[in-house]
């Protein structure tokens, strides 16, 4: 009796495949890493919010180009409107639909007791005039990007 013998080939990797793999096993990685910066940033927002009692604003326009880009996150704090001046940057609630805007003061109206507002990236500044008791906080923190899944 003779003995057969079948040779089946083994199965190699093509380069492409090979290649596939690597980028597949990069990505996979480099989506990890960044799922961890987040979920660090946000623990550390949620820690400073806390400690502080400044609220969180995600920025969803780019009117205050580059100081503030959209997804950044800037914490607010409540502020006393007398302390307030130029260059400060506020949130504000629009008197036209009530949403909230973030800003930079302009000017100071010290007869009217009023803020002229501007973004940065803005030609002119806002039409306009803002009262104290529209002021929701002062820009104390900006945490970068980490308000972009929000928007």
């Amino acid at each position: 009796m003779s003995a057969v013998t079948s040779s089946v080939p083994t199965p190699t990797r093509s380069p492409g495949r090979r290649a596939l793999g690597l980028a597949r096993g990069l990505a996979s990685f480099v989506s990890w890493i960044y799922l961890c910066l987040i979920l660090l940033l946000g623990l550390w927002l949620l820690v400073v919010t806390v400690a502080t009692g400044w609220n969180p604003v995600v920025i969803t326009s780019g009117s205050m180009n580059p100081t503030l880009r959209v997804g950044d996150v800037l914490l607010v704090e409540e502020h006393p409107e007398d302390l307030l001046g130029q260059r400060s940057v506020i949130t504000f609630e629009s008197p036209r639909n009530g949403e909230l805007i973030t800003h930079r003061v302009h000017e100071v109206l010290p007869e009217a007791q009023q803020y002229i507002t501007k973004g940065d990236a803005n030609p002119s500044v806002d039409t306009d005039a803002v009262d104290p008791a529209q002021v929701t906080g002062v820009g104390r923190l900006v945490v970068p990007l980490l308000g972009l899944p929000v928007v």
